[in-house]
């Protein structure tokens, strides 16, 4: 669900995750690279879309709660989110 005042919309986003020793590589559906988390609790991660950087910060509390902030920047894109995240 995303909340915005005065507004709650349904949302959803899909994305591959692939296992490997020391990490997990995050690709979206048709399979290009989005990122790579390591089992850090805290870490960061870099996207670039075109011309636009997506700079990441996730904060795991643990297996089932973490906290996604994204502060994306460039000539397409201004924003900072911030997201809660539970798993049921």
């Amino acid at each position: 669900m995303f909340h915005h005042p005065g507004h709650d919309l349904p949302a959803q986003r899909m994305y591959w995750l692939e296992r490997e020793a020391r990490a997990v590589r995050v690709r979206f559906p048709d399979h290009r690279p989005f990122i790579s988390l390591t089992h850090e609790a805290t870490q960061t991660v870099e996207h670039r879309c075109g011309d636009d950087l997506y700079r990441g910060r996730f904060i795991f509390a643990d297996d089932r709660r973490w906290v996604e902030t994204w502060s994306v920047r460039g000539p397409r894109k201004d924003y900072r989110s911030i997201s809660h995240f539970l798993r049921i």
